[in-house]
């Protein structure tokens, strides 16, 4: 018998200008759905004592895409909210009754306009070596840059984020097959820094990891005072306020702004959501090359070695957490055996 994987796939889309406005209208009206479904959970929680159900939900569903014809969302992207919404009032109030407490337990955040993921059914999903569309969508394909694997698309979903819009699939496919190792055993030992030594009877190999350069500390700590100078902009005034003395009256437990309104009535600026969206795309891309380096040490590893046993000293490094997460599942796939010791187990 065939073992399957699932695994996820993320691809960058590169949309039109209509395909974007369709895709912007759909995640705000995602974030309008979900607001009314937890405005109607609530009022029936305090009129009944008792969360709506499913039915119940999908009525609420169907009410608004009525409401909304101009929308024209694919049938399946909407009922998703539901079912979205049904699961994080599980996961909270099982949170709840398992004695947890802060923001991830009780009710839910509203969404305040806040976009969300554009959930696709692999029924309307087609896709080719360069493009991809929405069976039920009238606005034509979508370019998009990477490759797909082989296997069995599940669903996916169209997210925006600093950089654009993504495509992210669930797939499946078959296990890769079984490779018989190279050598039996080593011993993985794990320190700060990215540092990472491997040793086994014929020879030791230590890996210096990623560190930061001088030039790219300087850049980002550039990027940090370009974003504290931006400024937020009061709605009711419009009034500016620097990103700096936002952060220190917060630090302060001070609510109020200086021109007499609330601080959380303010917003962004263009020129702030620009320089926060440099920032972290320089993040992005020092983590993806930080993972990349653990990637290719985790495969070579995971190739070579039928038993690895893994002492991690550094407890909150996250070179070392990801070693650890990239063994784990590539142990599964392989027929590899992991042994995790230290403060990271």
């Amino acid at each position: 018998m065939t073992q399957l994987r699932s695994f996820g796939w993320r691809l960058k889309l590169y949309p039109a200008r209509a395909q974007a406005a369709r895709f912007a209208l759909w995640a705000r009206a995602g974030s309008e759905l979900r607001d009314l479904l937890l405005e109607r959970d609530l009022e029936h929680y305090v009129a009944t004592g008792s969360r709506l159900s499913r039915r119940d939900l999908q009525e609420v569903v169907y009410e608004f895409a009525t409401s909304h014809p101009d929308i024209d969302w694919p049938a399946q992207t909407r009922n998703q909210h539901a079912r979205d919404h049904a699961v994080a009032m599980r996961n909270a109030f099982g949170r709840l009754g398992a004695g947890g407490t802060g923001g991830a337990v009780g009710w839910p955040v509203p969404r305040r306009g806040r976009p969300v993921s554009i959930y696709v059914h692999n029924q309307i999903l087609r896709v080719n070596a360069r493009y991809m569309r929405l069976a039920r969508a009238g606005h034509g394909w979508t370019r998009y840059r990477g490759s797909i694997p082989e296997g069995t698309i599940l669903s996916g979903r169209v997210r925006r984020a600093a950089f654009g819009w993504s495509l992210s699939l669930a797939m499946r496919a078959p296990l890769p097959p079984h490779v018989e190792p190279e050598r039996s055993k080593c011993q993985v030992e794990l320190g700060r820094g990215g540092m990472i030594k491997i040793a086994d009877r014929r020879a030791t190999t230590v890996y210096p990891g990623t560190p930061r350069c001088r030039a790219e500390k300087a850049r980002e700590a550039r990027l940090k005072r370009r974003v504290s100078r931006r400024c937020w902009r009061c709605t009711e005034c419009g009034a500016l306020m620097r990103g700096d003395a936002r952060s220190s009256l917060l630090a302060r437990d001070k609510r109020q702004a200086p021109c007499g309104h609330w601080i959380v009535n303010y917003e962004r600026t263009g020129r702030l959501e620009r320089a926060e969206a440099a920032l972290d795309a320089f993040r992005r891309r020092a983590r993806n090359r930080r993972k990349d380096a653990v990637h290719n040490v985790t495969a070579a590893v995971i190739r070579t070695y039928g038993e690895i046993n893994i002492r991690a000293k550094a407890a909150r490094d996250s070179a070392a957490m990801e070693f650890i997460r990239q063994c784990d599942y590539k142990s599964e796939w392989y027929g590899r055996r992991v042994k995790t010791e230290g403060t990271a187990a």
